[in-house]
């Protein structure tokens, strides 16, 4: 019997587009709302991977991003502070 229900909207070049940018440090929710699909979705896409490949390529994908996220506050801590406003560049790097 044919499967019924709307047609999949997932493909491997949209599973690709997801993996990127996750590894960038953005958000599944963020990557949903940029291609007009429902958080829900994508999450049964991951849950349903009966294989793992998309799940794996996830979690590589995450600890990428994490690495990515833990460079760039080292960057910002590392940076000399502007001496002319030094409370103004602490709030600054405290809120990025």
């Amino acid at each position: 019997m044919a499967k019924v229900g709307r047609p999949t909207k997932r493909t491997a070049e949209l599973e690709d587009a997801l993996v990127a940018h996750v590894a960038e440090a953005k958000t599944i929710r963020a990557f949903c709302r940029d291609n007009g699909l429902s958080s829900a979705t994508v999450y049964g896409w991951i849950a349903d991977d009966l294989g793992g490949s998309l799940s794996e390529r996830l979690a590589r994908a995450r600890t990428a991003g994490q690495q990515l996220l833990e460079e760039e506050c080292l960057s910002i801590a590392d940076s000399p502070m502007d001496p002319s406003e030094p409370d103004r560049d602490v709030r600054s790097r405290k809120l990025r």
